[in-house]
């Protein structure tokens, strides 16, 4: 059974609410999120084939959450959080304003990022996996299975990244891919 056949055979669906013209919202992986679709043709109207298959589409993502985190992980995600997170302002600790030289060689005890949160080192999958809340999800639909494209547009609280996008990417063989951050 290929990708799209598990989909229209998958048993649950999220609804799409709101849904005018090509943007809506639902709630997956526990949040409110937007739904945009784009197609081939925007002129016509969204057959309601076409919406209840995006809503199988939509249930079957909210199952596959840890999928996604895996491919982050598998690409080096973790590495780059703490890339990122280690060029923020350094953090001390209580005695912070002691002027005492010992300090310029002590390790700092976390960063605050843009967003005035710590971070500390190492980033845990842990961590970044309650970090992770998904914004977006765009539809890029096709007459052709095989050039359907699905984003996952997600953000970081802390934000690691500093106002920067995650960009994950379904594929059309049910694959998860780092589409790296966008912004």
């Amino acid at each position: 059974m290929n990708h799209f056949e598990e989909i229209r055979n998958f048993p649950e669906h999220i609804k799409i609410k709101n849904l005018a013209s090509d943007e809506g919202t639902c709630t997956i992986w526990g949040e409110e999120v937007t739904v945009t679709i784009e197609s081939d043709d925007e002129k016509k109207a969204l057959p309601e084939e076409t919406l209840s298959f995006l809503e199988k589409y939509l249930a079957w993502i909210d199952h596959r959450r840890q999928d996604a985190l895996q491919c982050l992980f598998d690409d080096g995600i973790l590495e780059l959080a703490e890339d990122w997170a280690s060029s923020a302002e350094p953090y001390y600790g209580e005695n912070e304003d002691d002027d005492d030289d010992e300090d310029d060689d002590k390790e700092p005890e976390c960063y605050i990022m843009e967003d005035g949160q710590k971070v500390f080192l190492p980033v845990t999958e842990q961590d970044f996996s309650k970090s992770l809340h998904l914004t977006n999800i765009t539809f890029n639909c096709s007459d052709e299975e095989e050039d359907f494209l699905t984003e996952l547009w997600c953000d970081c609280l802390p934000d690691y990244f500093a106002c920067h996008s995650i960009l994950i990417y379904l594929n059309p063989d049910g694959s998860f891919e780092n589409g790296s951050l966008q912004g």
